[in-house]
């Protein structure tokens, strides 16, 4: 496996890395991820292209669906983990708090307006 790289877009590949005696199966797809730690960056992809290197009697009549994916110095397979739920707040509840703040702002200038009026009338004297 050779995955080699033209950043430019000038047709002139670089080979970022080598792995042999990896064995992929047909029908599976391949998947790619950035990360740069700390920092937030963007990454585009603009096309994959694949092709088979080198093409033996024996690869080409082989049945390559039943092979189980493997490269000798690759990590072992790891159990799948789901991420923790975040405690954080969703959008919704986020509104939900918003909206209740205004309406509870709009009630205290409300009732702020009629109270201070009905202090007014009260305050006024007959003689």
């Amino acid at each position: 496996l050779t995955i080699s790289t033209d950043i430019e877009g000038k047709n002139v590949w670089k080979e970022c890395f080598t792995a042999s005696d990896v064995h992929l199966p047909t029908h599976y797809y391949f998947g790619f991820s950035a990360a740069t730690g700390d920092l937030s960056d963007n990454h585009d992809i603009i096309s994959v292209h694949t092709y088979q290197l080198d093409s033996s009697e024996k690869r080409r009549s082989e049945d390559r669906r039943s092979i189980i994916p493997n490269a000798p110095g690759a990590e072992p397979e790891r159990e799948h983990t789901d991420d923790p739920k975040g405690s954080g707040w969703s959008a919704l509840k986020i509104f939900f708090l918003i909206i209740f703040l205004i309406i509870v702002c709009v009630g205290v200038g409300v009732g702020a307006y009629y109270y201070m009026n009905n202090r007014q009338y009260q305050r006024t004297r007959f003689y």
